[in-house]
């Protein structure tokens, strides 16, 4: 008679999972070898002139401009005790699911550098399939169980993850824009017990990313004419609170 994870791994397999199935046999099989996990300190990216997929795809150009032209009075925000605990188990689980994916022979590399010339933004994917792009994120358990139901690839699936995550759906966005795959494959994962895990496959949606695209070229003509973007989220409001560069905008 089947075990519940043999027929789990059948089920995924039939709705077009593609990492879930897998990575379930293999550890089933306890086939992962031992392994160093390196564990990022608290500090910050300093602003490098470059724009990030995981960063800025988001911003409004007036954010933009101050980003680039005066990057030192930028106000960075730091990571409270809860976040940490949560970045830090979120390096756990992203260099586990890394090592068993590699040792299964999904993943064809890992951190991968892509770049952009044009409009100075580079960036470090977490990893590539035969034909995907791929990444891993961790999440809390009351957020990922809202997640409707159903194939990595069901537009409902496809249309909340969109919803409920904006900036990981702009960061796929983007990095597919970079390296030119058409559909990028997210792999999430709670850091508690029982550890659920889901697959979410975003499709490149080509009038999105070349958004991006104009919006930075337009934010470095900005900066080349030293004429900040009149788009800011507005003297006193909640988001001008939360603003990197809110000592800069109306100086």
């Amino acid at each position: 008679m089947p075990t519940p994870t043999f027929t789990n791994i059948i089920k995924g397999a039939r709705s077009n999972e593609k990492l879930l199935p897998v990575i379930d046999a293999y550890l089933q099989e306890g086939l992962f070898p031992s392994f160093d996990v390196h564990v990022r300190g608290k500090e910050q990216r300093a602003p490098d002139n470059w724009f990030h997929p995981s960063t800025h795809p988001l911003w409004p150009e007036r954010r933009l401009y101050w980003y680039l032209k005066e990057p030192e009075k930028l106000i960075l925000e730091k990571l409270d005790l809860l976040g940490t605990m949560a970045t830090t188990a979120g390096n756990f689980w992203h260099s586990f699911m890394e090592v068993c994916l590699v040792g299964a022979g999904v993943l064809k590399d890992t951190e991968v550098y892509v770049e952009d010339l044009e409009t100075g933004s580079r960036g470090h994917m977490d990893g590539e399939m035969d034909d995907e792009a791929f990444e891993f994120k961790s999440m809390n358990s009351m957020k990922l169980n809202k997640l409707v139901r159903g194939s990595p690839d069901d537009p409902d699936v496809q249309s909340q993850w969109r919803d409920m995550s904006p900036t990981y759906y702009a960061q796929a966005q983007e990095y597919m824009r970079l390296s030119g795959y058409q559909t990028m494959r997210f792999l999430i994962q709670t850091t508690e017990y029982p550890f659920v895990r889901r697959e979410v496959v975003v499709p490149y949606d080509k009038p999105f990313a070349l958004g991006i695209r104009d919006k930075y070229l337009r934010v470095r003509q900005a900066v080349a004419d030293q004429r900040p973007s009149r788009d800011c989220c507005g003297m006193g409001s909640i988001q001008m609170k939360e603003c990197p560069s809110r000592e800069l905008c109306f100086q």
